[in-house]
């Protein structure tokens, strides 16, 4: 996921950019690393917005204080005269819009989620051809936690397949 959203990241050659994802993926500065690697003119700002994935997992998006909350975690990149966000969870995506909103229209978002899924879709295609055909198989997804809007976006992002959830236990 990481360095599908740094490739993604470089190849629109911005001058400074913003990371979100969760407390142990900033910690970690491995999205900083990676870029200032391949790149060490970007500056780089970095905050986790851990309190996004329960709030997106529990479908409350779409309450009013869900604003006041995107707010608090994002006014951080206010001054920093971003030009682009790399979206450094695969929960962000689902509240990308909001998250453009507040910082503007003039911010590159940078959807990790995409970037790996186009690249893990290339990857399959290669290795896996015949999973591509027209016939239709069933897909399990398994889960450690699940709650009733993870079904809605389950059906939403599988349209049309036949998907079946199945909680696991990991000890």
């Amino acid at each position: 996921v990481i360095s599908a959203g740094v490739r993604a990241a470089l190849e629109k050659n911005l001058k400074t950019l913003g990371v979100i994802g969760t407390n142990s993926t900033i910690a970690s500065k491995s999205y900083s690393r990676m870029i200032l690697k391949n790149n060490p003119n970007i500056i780089v700002h970095s905050k986790a917005c851990s309190i996004f994935v329960p709030i997106i997992e529990q479908g409350l998006a779409k309450k009013k204080y869900y604003d006041k909350i995107i707010e608090e975690n994002l006014k951080f990149f206010r001054n920093k005269k971003l030009n682009g966000l790399i979206l450094g969870c695969t929960h962000y995506p689902l509240i990308k819009r909001k998250i453009k909103d507040y910082l503007g229209d003039g911010i590159d978002m940078i959807d990790s989620s995409l970037e790996i899924s186009a690249s893990l879709k290339r990857y399959l295609e290669i290795n896996y051809a015949s999973e591509f055909s027209k016939k239709k198989s069933k897909r399990t997804i398994l889960l450690t936690d699940k709650s009733e809007y993870f079904d809605s976006v389950i059906k939403r992002m599988f349209k049309g397949l036949d998907v079946k959830v199945r909680l696991v236990d990991i000890k």
